[in-house]
């Protein structure tokens, strides 16, 4: 009976160990979660101040690729999101832990053909889409233009199912298309993408 009781108590004990390293574990993991997704933001700020600048140069970037890592503009989904920096390219580092990303082998906003795409983080920049609606205005300010688009319809989609995001098969007119994971909450595996279409406002 002694020796249950003995084997009891070190099992309780190393439960005990257990949970507190859990806790610590999660209490870690979550800090991490939260101070990188403020490092972003900062780096958004910083990224912001370069697309003023960007913008008063008046670079058109429709006759000039930029380098994947360049601040290229700003965008914003009226009512829903404030402006957010469009840095080129889909890269991590160099362009989404910083803001937007213009997806690099899509179209140049601005020039009246094809489906320019923009691709960014759902626990940050584009965490807002969650509330966008059919009928909403994006706005795109370049270097050479503002640009207003109306976002007309949403699908949801599998990571391998990217031809149904890009095919710019039937459009007459320049459109958008706005990616992130899906679902939104950041508790969920981001198993899809969904993807918001805006057709340019004459």
């Amino acid at each position: 009976m002694t020796k249950i009781k003995k084997t009891n108590k070190l099992l309780q004990r190393i439960l005990g160990i257990l949970i507190i390293v859990c806790l610590i574990a999660s209490g870690y993991f979550l800090y991490k979660y939260i101070d990188g997704n403020n490092e972003q933001y900062r780096n958004a700020e910083v990224s912001l101040v370069k697309a003023d600048e960007v913008i008063k140069k008046k670079t058109d970037y429709r006759k000039k690729q930029p380098q994947v890592g360049t601040v290229i503009g700003k965008i914003r989904v009226e009512g829903i999101t404030d402006d957010m920096p469009v840095i080129e390219g889909e890269d991590l580092q160099l362009a989404m832990n910083h803001g937007v990303g213009h997806i690099d082998h899509t179209t140049m906003p601005g020039t009246y053909t094809g489906q320019p795409a923009f691709s960014a983080h759902r626990e940050t920049f584009f965490k807002a889409l969650e509330n966008v609606k059919i009928g909403d205005i994006v706005v795109v300010t370049m270097p050479y233009g503002t640009y207003r688009y109306k976002i007309s319809k949403s699908i949801i989609v599998k990571p391998d199912e990217g031809a149904k995001v890009y095919t710019t098969e039937g459009i007459e007119k320049e459109r958008i298309v706005l990616i992130t994971c899906y679902p939104f909450s950041a508790w969920k595996s981001p198993s899809k993408r969904i993807a918001f279409f805006a057709d340019i406002v004459e």
